[in-house]
């Protein structure tokens, strides 16, 4: 009984971690000025925000 209870409380932490991380504030990203989760690089001492879309376009036309 012990077992089961201390089993759901880890797997509700669980569940509500992925939630949390998987939830991404949306900001406007620098490249294509849309509304998105964005990740912030740092280039060149400047942050800048970037949407995976372009990330990947970018990466495709440096390699």
């Amino acid at each position: 009984m012990k077992n089961e209870k201390v089993r759901k409380m880890i797997l509700g932490i669980m569940l509500a971690m992925i939630l949390i991380s998987g939830c991404g504030k949306k900001v406007v990203c620098d490249f294509c000025d849309e509304k998105k989760s964005c990740t912030t690089k740092e280039v060149m001492g400047e942050k800048i925000n970037i949407c995976d879309a372009c990330l990947k376009e970018l990466e495709e036309e440096l390699y």
